[in-house]
């Protein structure tokens, strides 16, 4: 298998959208990323389990951050939300290939993959289609954490 040449990635103020929750979530997914290349890097019988366990994880993250993401930029009137959904749309298609494509051949799945899909998640989508929204959610707070309370009450 091809090892990632690439430093453990770390949280970048450029990446922050001012909003701590949704921060919190593109936080989440740099530790997955991190997994990833940890697990590609790594030497262990056990990768498989471990790709097995990110991509799950991933799955159950993109549903669950999109929705919360979605509600806040709804909440707060941000007027890129359907464009924004299309992308989630298309973030959401690309995960459950990989998962599938993991279903068919797990020995043969390629991490790199994986890491590759991620690290663009990361730098294209969070780094820029994100901060868009930035400003419409500027002093929102009361907003957006009652919003969100709904969200993680709904949620449980």
């Amino acid at each position: 298998m091809e090892k990632i040449k690439s430093d453990i990635w770390k949280w970048e103020d450029s990446y922050s959208v001012g909003v701590k929750v949704i921060d919190e979530d593109h936080k989440i997914l740099l530790g997955l990323l991190n997994e990833v290349l940890e697990i590609n890097n790594s030497e262990t019988a056990e990768e498989q389990g471990a790709i097995k366990s990110v991509i799950y994880e991933l799955m159950s993250y993109t549903e669950y951050h999109f929705d919360r993401e979605e509600l806040l930029m709804e909440v707060c009137g941000y007027p890129g939300l359907n464009n924004h959904k299309r992308a989630h749309g298309l973030l959401k298609a690309q995960v459950e290939e990989l998962i599938d494509g993991y279903k068919k051949n797990a020995k043969s799945f390629n991490s790199l993959l994986l890491y590759n899909f991620m690290e663009s998640w990361l730098s294209e989508h969070i780094a820029t289609m994100d901060k868009d929204y930035e400003s419409w959610m500027q002093n929102k707070n009361d907003i957006i954490d009652k919003a969100n309370k709904s969200f993680e009450d709904g949620r449980h």
